[in-house]
């Protein structure tokens, strides 16, 4: 079972060249292996995160939901794959303040409960910025304390197996710092644009009458014009990166 984002996700996969393929959103609302649905009883079915979700607008019938069809037609003892492509559309199952779960992250949840023996892959590029973004990742019982696990639980997750990241190789990387003397004319070029961007905040704070409350902040923009422009520090230093 392959499920992903948007269809084309799929289309460029290799997966069509070994396996009958079959997506979810082209079956009648019964049971995936009925006549109406050409008898399918084995292959890989595929399916965005949107018609996963999907519901029969119809009154009746005992499968007017996807994820109903999908339960039936694994059963119980479905040890197969399922692969969560694009997992992070998942991400909001524990959401922040008063919001509610989003229908997606519910039925992941409910597909991973229901199908305890299935193997589960979780694939995506785009990294949780908390631990609570990861709860729907229930068989790797990721801990929801809070930010600062975050590294602990990838490092754990790695040494078990259970996570593969890919990073760029700083292999043969060498770098040095160069201190770089400014022109004359980059000079009174950097001071003009610091006087018209002064010059723009006090007309912005005229216009909308709160003067009093830009002025502590432009005091210390000034100040820091000042220390900018001391004849001293006319120097600037750069980073260049060679491999």
């Amino acid at each position: 079972m392959w499920l992903t984002k948007k269809i084309h996700y799929f289309l460029g996969s290799k997966i069509d060249y070994f396996s009958q393929v079959h997506a979810l959103n082209k079956f009648k609302y019964t049971k995936i292996s009925s006549t109406a649905n050409g008898n399918v009883k084995k292959g890989v079915i595929f399916s965005t995160y949107a018609a996963l979700i999907g519901e029969s607008s119809q009154t009746g019938g005992k499968y007017k939901s996807r994820i109903k069809q999908l339960l039936q037609w694994c059963g119980q003892d479905f040890d197969g794959i399922i692969i969560f492509d694009e997992c992070h559309r998942a991400k909001n199952l524990c959401p922040s303040g008063s919001s509610k779960p989003t229908k997606t992250g519910l039925t992941v949840l409910e597909l991973q409960n229901k199908l305890p023996k299935a193997r589960v892959v979780y694939a995506s590029a785009t990294g949780a910025s908390e631990p609570r973004n990861m709860a729907y990742m229930v068989r790797l019982a990721v801990d929801k304390r809070g930010v600062g696990v975050m590294e602990i639980v990838a490092m754990d997750l790695k040494l078990r197996g259970m996570y593969i990241a890919r990073q760029l190789s700083f292999h043969g990387v060498t770098f040095k710092i160069d201190e770089v003397s400014l022109s004359n004319e980059f000079i009174k070029l950097y001071d003009d644009a610091v006087k018209l961007s002064s010059l723009t905040l006090l007309l912005l704070a005229s216009l909308f009458g709160i003067a009093l409350q830009f002025q502590t902040s432009l005091d210390d923009v000034f100040s820091a014009i000042r220390a900018i422009n001391c004849p001293q520090k006319k120097k600037v230093l750069s980073l260049s990166l060679r491999q």
